[in-house]
């Protein structure tokens, strides 16, 4: 996660199976949920 010059953050999780690992049953993964729970609690911290 980055801050562009534009004052947007910008975050990339390079791989097309995170939004699986949030909910999808057969493919959660607590990790994937903790580090989701974290970026945005900091993105919303830092509004």
């Amino acid at each position: 996660m980055y801050r562009a010059p534009s004052g947007a953050l910008v975050f990339a999780s390079g791989t097309f199976a995170w939004s699986p690992a949030l909910d999808r049953p057969g493919h959660v993964d607590a990790r994937v949920q903790r580090a989701t729970a974290n970026l945005l609690d900091r993105i919303c911290k830092r509004g």
